[in-house]
């Protein structure tokens, strides 16, 4: 039986989340927050083994969230589900410790993926988000050690 947070503003967005992962897990447990000040609340009672976070909150922050868990709740899994698309900030989750990353506009085909991926131990990343990675390393710049020249 796995314990999910759902933390998004938007009411809707919890239901269709609750509904699409109890097709797949029909023992889950849900916890709801619709803000920073609600999810902090709950985490600091209860124990979730995957938190489902949405990026962008009116008056709420993802780091304090991401921070707390990774010190308090080290065996509870983030997966961020944003509407802000994959780029270079993306990354900057992952080094913080999130084990996957789904847009909204994606949310039917990857997030039982990320799930089931996070489930099993892994790192979730989309097909998108590869390919951004892909396509970019090409273009990181250079830097060279002082005193060394370009050649």
């Amino acid at each position: 039986m796995q314990h999910f947070l759902i933390i998004d503003d938007i009411a809707l967005i919890r239901m269709v989340t609750r509904k699409m992962i109890l097709k797949h897990y029909p023992d889950a447990i849900f916890g709801e927050a619709e803000n920073e000040v609600q999810a902090m609340d709950l985490l600091q009672k209860n124990q979730f083994d995957i938190i489902i976070l949405d990026l962008n909150m009116p008056n709420s922050k993802p780091t304090p969230i991401i921070e707390f868990v990774n010190q308090h709740r080290p065996s509870a899994s983030i997966i961020i589900l944003t509407s802000v698309e994959e780029g270079y900030g993306t990354m900057d989750y992952y080094q913080m410790g999130v084990k996957g990353y789904v847009h909204k506009s994606r949310q039917g085909a990857e997030l039982i993926t990320a799930i089931n991926t996070v489930v099993a131990g892994g790192v979730f990343k989309s097909d998108t988000l590869l390919g951004f990675l892909n396509q970019t390393q090409f273009f990181r710049p250079v830097f060279y050690p002082r005193g060394r020249e370009k050649a």
